[in-house]
């Protein structure tokens, strides 16, 4: 079997913060667990773990009094067809049936159905198998691999730090925090999140294509949504734009829960869910 090592190097503890690094450690250790229990054919399964010194050398670490500056190995099976976003841009193409984002969304489901957040879903970890089948990775890693690498998710009422672009698909209030104040992880997160997947599978695009991430970031802060594309871009019918823009509401408990959004997308896709754009 060809794997995938995906390397979190630790923060800098010299400065006096072992105690701090330790704390994160066994945090990531426990987020790594839960993943390591989840089965479902459309989750990518979490192998194992290896460990490393920052010299690369092997070595062995207790999960029950880890060390601090030990560099973590995510082991998981290779995924031929990388990333959503790679997999749509290799093909220049959209996802027409939009089989595997129901699919997604049927995990997203049954995630929450066990009180598990994701925290950070966006097309950079939703993976694509040989078969073209979506899987989904990364559950629950995102704050406390952030807190491992020793950054903040917190901000000054601006976009916070989401490596590689990712606050594209994040909610709002995940990503534009006040001052001295923490991001709280919620599942209507995820479903703000899942909104911008579907735009992504109907477009081929990432939201906001037509902004860098400086530009998107500011847009985000002025709470500006990704605007719906034309006729010629996408097929978006009125009813999934609408679903869309639910699953971007800026109050989180307004927004459709996993099962209520599978549901809605299940009669669009059946032809029962209204006229075409």
């Amino acid at each position: 079997m060809t794997v995938a090592v995906k390397r979190l190097r630790p923060r800098d503890t010299r400065d006096g913060q072992d105690s701090a690094g330790t704390d994160s450690l066994k945090c990531l250790y426990r987020e790594i667990r839960i993943w390591q229990r989840l089965e479902h054919p459309h989750i990518l399964p979490l192998l194992g773990i290896c460990h490393t010194i920052t010299s690369f050398e092997s070595i062995h670490v207790s999960i029950e009094h880890p060390d601090p500056m030990t560099s973590i190995g995510i082991v998981c099976p290779w995924m031929e067809n990388g990333t959503l976003v790679d997999f749509l841009k290799l093909r220049q193409k959209k996802l027409e049936n939009m089989e595997e984002l129901r699919l997604r969304l049927l995990i997203s489901s049954v995630v929450h159905s066990k009180n598990i957040i994701h925290g950070d879903l966006h097309g950079g970890n939703v993976l694509v198998d040989s078969g073209g089948c979506v899987r989904l990775a990364d559950f629950g890693l995102s704050a406390v691999v952030a807190e491992y690498r020793g950054k903040s998710r917190s901000g000054k009422g601006t976009v916070s730090s989401h490596h590689g672009g990712a606050f594209r698909w994040a909610a709002p209030e995940l990503v534009v925090v006040q001052e001295g104040a923490e991001p709280r992880l919620h599942p209507s997160a995820d479903m703000y999140s899942a909104g911008g997947l579907i735009l992504q599978a109907y477009t081929g695009k990432i939201p906001y294509p037509y902004y860098n991430d400086v530009l998107s970031a500011l847009a985000i802060n002025a709470g500006k949504k990704p605007r719906r594309p034309t006729s010629d871009e996408a097929n978006i019918s009125n009813a999934l734009w609408s679903v869309i823009e639910e699953c971007w509401r800026d109050d989180p408990l307004q927004r459709p829960t996993a099962a209520a959004l599978e549901s809605r997308l299940q009669v669009i896709y059946s032809g029962l869910g209204g006229e075409q754009a």
